[in-house]
């Protein structure tokens, strides 16, 4: 039971970390547009690829807890809450 619990917070850290990226990444692009910063742009750019590394994890992370585990119905719901995020 531990193992689980260990990968269920494993799997919201991943999912916290992907969610302030991809806030830092709209701010970043609302800046990047007003002042019409390329290499910033650019930069928001190379970070998608992170993101969707990150997205597949999680996503994965996810579906081995569901399958290997029998989670409680809150942890049920954290995941389902992940995988639809």
């Amino acid at each position: 039971m531990q193992k689980a619990i260990e990968e269920i917070d494993s799997v919201v850290e991943n999912t916290i970390k992907m969610a302030k990226m991809t806030s830092s990444m709209i701010e970043r692009s609302i800046k990047a547009l007003a002042d019409s910063d390329i290499k910033l742009a650019d930069d928001v750019m190379s970070d998608f690829e992170i993101v969707d590394r990150y997205d597949r994890c999680i996503e994965e992370s996810a579906l081995k807890v569901l399958s290997l585990y029998q989670p409680r119905a809150s942890d049920m719901r954290t995941m389902a809450t992940v995988l639809n995020a």
